[in-house]
Parts: C-alpha cells; structure tokens; sequence
C-alpha cells in the first residue's frame, strides 16, 4: 500500500508539473509579442516601386 500511495502522489505532481509547464510556456509565446500569422505575400492595390523611391 504505501508503494500504491506513492506512485499515486508522484504521478499527481508529475501531472501538476505538466500543467504548470503548460501554462509557462503559453506565457512564453504570449510575452515575446510575435504575430499570429505571417504575411507570405501581398496582392491587390499597393505602392509600385516608382512611388516607393524618394524624389530628391
């Protein structure tokens, strides 16, 4: 039995530091402030490359 209660204790805290590490590394990815997604490229009305060179 107190085998039985121990592995059942530390499959408990195994648990909980999966959890725990969960919630950590969801704050990592929310703190480093990236973008949700990523732009591969754009279609539609833009600036050509004339008008994006400076007139001097």
């Amino acid at each position: 039995t107190l085998v039985t209660s121990l592995m059942f204790f530390s499959g408990v805290q195994l648990l909980s530091i999966g959890i725990l590490g969960e919630y950590v590394g969801r704050i990592f990815d929310e703190v480093k402030q990236r973008p949700i997604y990523l732009v591969a490229s754009e279609h539609g009305r833009g600036l050509s490359v004339a008008d994006e060179t400076p007139h001097v």
